[in-house]
């Protein structure tokens, strides 16, 4: 996942791949919590974990859909310990609409009991509201790079497969040469590389 365009850029190897371009404002939402410590980044993305999560949304579950999210998914997940952030954007262009990014202290907070408890027992209202999702994709992911000096109002998300014996070589053209130069653009305020886990549990939930 990345915060800019790289289609066309970088030696991508076949396989599935999409691209979205979202707004932070409207519809948005954005909660997050203090680290045990009482330190929180503002500085690129806030932990060494990501879960990141791409949905439509049937027209008769958008308004059930937003109120769930906003009073209670993401409280819930933020109020896991070592989740920092959640962010909801939404599609300006491309698919699917709605993009949702959870940011935690370290990967293994998603093999933690904390999460896996919410994520295996869901309350009465998000079995209603999931029912209406559409075209979900999701991935729970390490930080390989964040660069970044402030959070933009808007994220372009790009989701590949590479060849296993081609990783390396991707992830090194990305965090040595694509991203930094992105993240030195004028009006850029942030790039982001998060590498989905092999070894992430098999319990599959389209919600985070």
């Amino acid at each position: 996942m990345n915060s800019h365009d790289l289609a066309g850029k970088s030696a991508i190897a076949p396989g599935f791949s999409t691209g979205a371009t979202f707004d932070l404002s409207g519809r948005r939402a954005t909660f997050s919590r203090h680290s045990n410590d009482g330190e929180r980044s503002d500085m690129g993305l806030a932990g060494q974990g990501v879960v990141a999560i791409w949905n439509d949304i049937t027209p008769e579950g958008r308004g059930d859909f937003y109120e769930w999210h906003n009073r209670e998914h993401m409280p819930e997940r933020v109020g896991i310990p070592g989740f920092r952030r959640g962010r909801r954007y939404v599609a300006l262009a491309g698919e699917p609409e709605f993009f949702t990014l959870y940011e935690t202290d370290s990967p293994e907070i998603l093999a933690g009991a904390d999460y896996l408890d919410r994520l295996n027992n869901p309350t009465p209202w998000t079995q209603h509201a999931v029912a209406q999702f559409r075209n979900v994709a999701r991935s729970l992911c390490r930080v390989a790079l964040s660069l970044g000096h402030g959070q933009g109002g808007m994220i372009l998300t790009l989701r590949y497969d590479v060849a296993a014996e081609r990783e390396e070589e991707q992830r090194r053209l990305l965090a040595h040469r694509i991203l930094p130069a992105l993240a030195d653009r004028p009006g850029i305020v942030g790039a982001h590389l998060c590498l989905k886990r092999r070894d992430a549990p098999r319990r599959w939930s389209p919600t985070g």
